[in-house]
């Protein structure tokens, strides 16, 4: 790895076509993707929080989409083990499941475990769309879980 030497350009604009996006640095420096009627939005990934008060109630934790995206994985942490059966968690976006999103939350964890997975389809996340973490509920002791989704953001 070479130190004190910058070997890379730094890239201020990019050009398109009347099809395609185009790439612009804003005044204070965030790379931006503009999309064909103008709009500009910041390249990258989010994230939204969700929160269960009880992973093992069969239960929902709903959130809305701040923009437009790919929804590509979830991670999920709990506070408290669960016991009994594992309980298992699905996502939906405007009521279609995502394809690929089934955590486990197994029995005989502790608090702090953490599961994910990664979406593989049925995962374009639109502008103000409903996002719903379900869990089946089938665990017993009542464990509060929080969940982070990353969006891949798009133009």
């Amino acid at each position: 790895m070479a130190t004190g030497i910058q070997l890379y350009k730094v890239a201020t604009s990019a050009s398109s076509d009347s099809n395609h996006s185009r790439l612009q640095v804003d005044a204070n420096g965030v790379l931006n993707v503009v999309n064909s009627s103008g709009t500009a939005r910041p390249v990258g990934e989010f994230y939204v929080f969700q929160q269960m008060t009880d992973v093992s109630t069969a239960s929902s934790a709903w959130t809305v989409a701040p923009e437009a995206g790919t929804l590509t994985d979830v991670k999920t942490v709990i506070e408290t083990a669960v016991t009994s059966a594992n309980a298992t968690l699905t996502y939906e976006l405007d009521g279609t499941a995502v394809t690929g999103i089934s955590i486990t939350v197994a029995t005989g964890g502790a608090a702090g475990d953490v599961d994910t997975d990664t979406a593989t389809a049925a995962n374009t996340v639109t502008e103000n769309m409903a996002m719903e973490l379900i869990s089946d509920g089938a665990s017993s002791t009542a464990s509060v879980l929080t969940a982070v989704t990353t969006i891949e953001r798009r133009a």
